[in-house]
């Protein structure tokens, strides 16, 4: 019986290391973009956290063909919008290579906000610590993201676009959405990575 246990202890420790195999974005960037442009304006803190406007950091891994499509597309998708603004506040968007010195390149880039592509689930600890530490609100289209941390994310229920919410990582990120939004929202409990 302690054979089995032990085997079972190992074979959680193990799957818990390997990233994940299944890191899709389930909906398309195009609606993606505009949906979580709408999201912000739901959070009471977004004013505060915006003072001098909004920085959108897009983080991927330039080795990662997946990853670097996504953050073409995200650009791409966020030129494309009529209005950059969430209330009154400007929004522009700036690209995060990798994360060999992503707290170091938020401060000098000014981010507030961070859009987390796919490719990044080894790197969740770290930008779960650095988000938190510096009150930037993590957006992700890949919905496993958010179990293990990232605060808002995006994914399909029955055909439709679900809006994912991590209640604790949020607040622990600055942001406090309405109960309106959370009505709307799946609100995910966090698992360790």
């Amino acid at each position: 019986m302690k054979l089995w246990l032990s085997i079972l202890t190992a074979m959680v420790l193990i799957s818990a290391a390997l990233p994940l195999e299944n890191e899709e974005m389930l909906v398309p960037m195009d609606m993606q973009v505009p949906t979580l442009m709408k999201i912000l304006k739901y959070d009471r803190n977004i004013e505060e956290r915006g003072q001098q406007g909004l920085t959108i950091g897009v983080i991927y891994l330039p080795e990662d063909p997946e990853s670097q499509s996504q953050h073409n597309e995200f650009l791409a998708s966020f030129e494309s919008l009529r209005s950059k603004r969430i209330l009154n506040l400007p929004v522009n968007c700036v690209s995060i290579a990798g994360v060999s010195n992503l707290e170091e390149a938020l401060r000098t880039k000014k981010v507030n906000l961070i859009y987390v592509t796919s490719g990044l689930y080894q790197h969740l600890p770290l930008i779960n610590r650095i988000s938190a530490k510096n009150q930037i609100l993590s957006l992700t289209g890949t919905p496993e993201y958010v179990d293990v941390g990232i605060a808002v994310g995006l994914g399909v229920e029955e055909g439709k676009t679900k809006i994912l919410i991590n209640l604790d990582r949020s607040k622990a990120e600055g942001a406090n959405f309405s109960a309106n939004l959370l009505k709307l929202a799946q609100v995910v409990r966090e698992v360790e990575p």
